[in-house]
């Protein structure tokens, strides 16, 4: 569990108003064999607000993590529900907006050597907006290449 203030102070004259707010992370590891997990997590925070209409909100997200390690490859597949709640009423829509996500999430790591790995991560999201306009399935994939240090 970990419980953050956070606090964020802009110089004098910024268009993106001063922020503080408390984040409330909970989550357990079950270990299902010495190489693979499980992780049931929840968080509920209130996040730095949008730049184009300084508006923060309540995220809320509910999930479950399975990880695999094998020799050089470690993989999770993650599933989770997200909720974002703007905290003013959006002045273009008239109403507090909310967007609900669930969301699948793939990544598989390579680590042929101590000093490098090849990485590939795929995310699909399907967003669902309080406005009849806002709606989005959102897909990611991403090939990377990194360095251990």
């Amino acid at each position: 569990m970990t419980l953050p203030y956070k606090i964020s102070n802009y110089k004098s004259g910024s268009p993106v108003e001063d922020f503080e707010g408390w984040e409330v992370v909970l989550g357990d590891r079950y270990y299902i064999t010495p190489v693979s997990t499980i992780e049931i997590y929840a968080e509920r925070s209130i996040k730095e607000e949008r730049i184009i209409d300084n508006n923060s909100y309540y995220y809320t997200v509910f999930g479950l993590k399975y990880t695999l390690r094998h020799n050089r490859f470690n993989t999770s597949i993650d599933t989770y529900y997200s909720n974002l709640e703007f905290r003013n009423v959006t002045e273009a829509l008239g109403f507090v907006e909310e967007i609900d996500g669930v969301n699948a999430h793939v990544n598989v790591k390579y680590t042929p050597q101590n000093w490098w790995f090849a990485e590939f991560d795929y995310t699909y999201t399907i967003f669902d907006n309080t406005f009849s306009l806002g709606d989005l399935n959102k897909n990611v994939a991403s090939l990377g290449v990194g360095l251990n240090f």
